[in-house]
């Protein structure tokens, strides 16, 4: 099973719709900013999806993180910029670390920046901002897993 992870869409919705109608994820994960484009193109694809509102998302209600969990994995999911993951993720760690379910994967954006490392068991993932063309894959094969960090980009006519 393969699933997408994206953060900071912004307003770049005709370069994901031609992404996703390219490739056809039957599963994404989105880390804010961008929710509405986000909606119109996988309500048009009909795409299921687990989101979390970002910083730039002023007409949705506000959550700091989510849990959810897909085959067994438990996956927090927050656009990071409540825990401050501009200036790195000690914040985000502490917060982790006092869950006493603590999840298996921690999925966060704002940045911009890709961003990957296992600490204490938990993997942390920042896909960095779709709207640079960068975007994560969650491969989960039986009782394994693991994350991918890409980049795409447009050839020049």
């Amino acid at each position: 099973m393969q699933i997408l992870i994206i953060s900071d869409l912004h307003n770049n919705i005709s370069i994901f719709n031609d992404f996703i109608e390219k490739n056809k994820f039957k599963t994404i994960i989105f880390l804010g900013d961008g929710l509405s484009n986000f909606f119109k193109v996988v309500q048009k694809n009909k795409i299921d999806f687990f989101y979390i509102e970002g910083n730039c998302d002023s007409f949705f209600p506000r959550t700091d993180y989510k849990i959810i969990e897909i085959n067994n994995l438990k996956i927090m999911i927050t656009h990071g910029d409540a825990f401050k993951v501009k200036s790195g993720i000690f914040l985000l760690e502490s917060f982790v670390s006092s869950l006493k379910n603590r999840p298996d994967i921690v999925l966060f954006g704002h940045t911009h920046e890709p961003f990957h490392i296992l600490k204490e068991e938990i993997e942390y993932f920042n896909p960095g901002a779709f709207a640079d063309g960068f975007y994560g894959i969650l491969n989960i094969e039986n009782e394994y897993f693991y994350i991918e960090s890409n980049i795409f980009n447009k050839v020049k006519k």
